[in-house]
Formats: structure tokens, sequence, C-alpha cells
């Protein structure tokens, strides 16, 4: 299980590590849970965790997740749906699902339906019709056809001088 120094950036990484890392040791106590957990924070955490574990009348290993998000909530969800709309569409599919992959996991429990709308939303204009034909279940099912229509769409390319896509055709 990796240091946790306070980042928001990586507090959900962090919470899904210890939680790999407590069924690779078989670890299911809430005692031992937390025990692991607090010899892996340092700094700023290990602070906040110190504080916590003497404010808090019944310690669970649900009840620090919750404390833990709350105080290292990473983006709120109305800051995510903002920077998604950050994300430049001018990208591949791939990178573009890298920096909305990065921006997703610093905000856990956004239902299935609110995450396929935000992925698809940012995507190219094409590829946006073309997933608006398909029954979208799942990301994974989203990044597929997106990836499937780009190739399609290879020969539309973006120019840059003028900021819009042509439909000229690459020779």
């Amino acid at each position: 299980m990796p240091k946790f120094d306070g980042n928001e950036k990586n507090n959900v990484a962090w919470i899904n590590k210890a939680k790999e890392y407590f069924e690779i040791y078989d670890i299911n106590d809430d005692d031992e849970k937390l025990s692991h957990a607090s010899m892996k924070m340092e700094g700023e955490a290990y602070n906040w965790y110190m504080w916590w574990k003497k404010t808090t009348h019944v310690i669970s290993w649900r009840k620090f997740k919750d404390a833990f998000f709350k105080r290292f909530q990473g983006i709120k969800e109305e800051e995510f749906f903002f920077k998604t709309h950050q994300i430049t569409t001018k990208r591949s599919v791939y990178e573009y699902t890298q920096e909305w992959e990065t921006l997703v996991t610093r905000i856990p429990g956004l239902s299935e339906s609110r995450l396929i709308q935000s992925y698809i939303s940012r995507l190219k204009t094409d590829l946006q019709a073309e997933l608006e034909m398909h029954d979208i279940t799942s990301i994974e099912v989203a990044r597929r056809k997106a990836k499937t229509a780009e190739k399609k769409f290879e020969p539309i390319f973006w120019s840059k001088a003028e900021k819009t896509y042509s439909r000229r055709r690459i020779p």
C-alpha cells in the first residue's frame, strides 16, 4: 500500500489501493485496517487521522472512509463537471479518455449514467453523433464505440489555422 500525504489528487486511488491490500493480505478487522492505513499516512494526512481518531466515538473502516473523503475530497461533483467541460475536444479519444479518467478518479460515487453523460458530452461532435445511434451501457462501451468512430472519421482532420473541422480528405 502506498503512502498518503493528503494530496487530494491521490485520495481515491489511495483508498482503492488500501482495499486491494486488505484483500490480498486477508485483513478484515476494522482495527487492523485502520492500523495498516495509519502506518501509510504521513504529514497532513497522518495529523488529520490522529485528530479524527481522538474525536470520533465509534471507529470503523466505513466511518474512516466517509470522514477521509470529506476531508480529502479531490473535487466536488459540480467542479468535476466544470473541469470535464474544460477538457479539450481536439485530442484523440485515447488522450481525451486519459484526461477524463484522471478527473473521474477524484470523485467517488457518481452514477454510471452521469459518468456516461459526462464522458460523451465532451467528445468531438461527430463522435457524439455516432454514439447517439447506440445504446451506451457503460464507459467502456462508450470508449470502444468512440475509438471505432474515430477511425471511421480519420480522413477528417483538424485545421489548426481555422480552428474548425475540415472535411477535406487527406491525400
